[in-house]
This record gives structure tokens, C-alpha cells and sequence, in this order.
């Protein structure tokens, strides 16, 4: 250990502060060259082996056009009889958005050649526009057969803190059956 430490002092004062300088720089340098070789091959074996592993058929699925999926889509919507739960749910979020939706007017349409039932609600509601929006879309995210036909926004004045506003939502339920 001794003749280690003698040899360091005398490349030191033979090369100076500078020169022991750049001989670190240099090992450094050429350590830092071989890690990247090291990772160059790395991601060269891996491109091979991705370039030469066949390619696997089994997880291909046949291209389905939106039609495939309509007996799922009808038979995720609600019956006619989970229709009080819906607009329950509905109230509840009304509620907890400080709003009062009493008197609307509400209407079941028969709608054939979509296949549903539509529920039309009308719906006036009086407060902030942060409250309306903030419910409109929780309802949206809460009731998935829920769709907005229109939101008509109405302010008294411009310093007024109420807005107005009439909501025409729709409630998608399946057809009954004929008994």
C-alpha cells in the first residue's frame, strides 16, 4: 500500500494539478464509454429478438362494426321499473348542488326505430352557474343513460348571482316487452 501511495505522489509531481486532472477526465471518459457500448448492445439484442419473434395471430380480433355491439349497448339500459330510482338520484344531486328541481314537466316517448324508451324531463332550476354546470355533470357521470337535449341559461342582470336556467334531459330506458 505504501509503494501505491509513493507512485500516486510522484505521477503528482511529475504531471501537477493539472495533468492528474486530465488523467481522471480521461478514465472517467472511457469508463462512461464503455457503459453506453454496454447499452448500445443491450437495445440491439432486444431489436433482434423483436425483428425475429413471429408475430402472434391468436390476439388479432375480427374488426366489429358499432352494430355488433347494440345488443349489449340495449341491454345495459334501465327497465321502466328502475325509473323512480333514477330520478331519485337524480333529486339527491340536485340537492347536494343546492338546487330544487319541483316542478318540471316529464314525459315518456315511445321512440321505435332507436329502440329505447325516452324519458323527457324539463326541468327549470334557479341558482349558480357553478352549481348547474357542477350538477349537470355529475348526473351525466352518475347516470350513464342520462343525455342533455339543451341547457338554456337565463341572468335577471348582470350583477345578479342566479342565474335561471331550463334543462332538457333525457333518461334512455329499454322497451318492455308485449306481455
Amino acid at each position: 500500500m505504501l509503494w501505491l501511495r509513493w507512485g500516486m505522489w510522484r505521477t503528482w509531481v511529475w504531471l501537477g494539478w493539472v495533468g492528474t486532472l486530465g488523467v481522471v477526465v480521461a478514465l472517467l471518459g472511457s469508463y462512461m464509454l464503455e457503459l453506453a457500448e454496454q447499452q448500445r448492445q443491450e437495445a440491439k439484442d432486444i431489436l433482434i429478438a423483436l425483428k425475429t419473434k413471429p408475430a402472434r395471430t391468436d390476439e388479432v380480433r375480427p374488426i366489429q362494426s358499432p352494430i355488433d355491439d347494440l345488443p349489449m349497448f340495449y341491454a345495459s339500459l334501465p327497465k321502466r321499473e328502475g325509473l323512480p330510482i333514477l330520478l331519485d338520484r337524480l333529486f339527491v344531486l340536485a340537492a347536494r348542488h343546492s338546487l330544487q328541481l319541483s316542478a318540471g314537466e316529464y314525459l315518456l316517448q315511445l321512440d321505435p326505430q332507436a329502440g329505447v324508451q325516452r324519458y323527457r324531463l324539463q326541468l327549470p332550476v334557479v341558482g349558480s352557474y357553478d352549481a348547474i354546470s357542477g350538477f349537470v355533470a355529475e348526473a351525466l357521470h352518475a347516470i350513464p343513460t342520462l343525455t342533455v337535449e339543451s341547457i338554456h341559461l337565463k341572468r335577471n342582470s348582470i350583477d345578479a348571482d342566479q342565474l335561471e336556467a331550463e334543462l332538457q334531459l333525457q333518461l334512455l330506458l329499454q322497451i318492455e316487452a308485449p306481455r
